[in-house]
């Protein structure tokens, strides 16, 4: 038993140092690109493997038609046009739960 015991708490350990690892890397990885233009993304790395290359193209702000920043807005938070950028409503929900509806 004792033996068992003592797999159990190695590979407790082993999935408490990995998930440590991940959630740094990951960490230090967002800090890095908030002051570093990165080479690549996490997706092209997966699509590099994936077979299909590291192919990247840049377009300036400005050469963005409105209407796809829009829809990429629009496809994130349909009400965004129709409140400051913050959607209360939706955040009290997420935080207590749907109101049951009074009769």
């Amino acid at each position: 038993w004792a033996q068992m015991a003592k797999g159990k708490r190695r590979i407790g350990r082993l999935i408490l140092r990995a998930l440590l690892v991940m959630f740094v890397s990951s960490t230090l990885y967002v800090v890095v690109c908030r002051f570093i233009w990165p080479p690549f993304t996490i997706t092209q790395v997966g699509a590099l493997f994936g077979g299909y290359g590291l192919k990247r193209d840049y377009v300036s702000w400005d050469e963005i038609p409105k209407n796809v920043k829009l829809a990429a807005i629009a496809s994130e938070d349909q009400l965004f046009a129709e409140h400051s950028g913050f959607d209360w409503k939706a955040m009290d929900k997420s935080v207590n739960g749907p109101q049951k509806k009074k009769k």
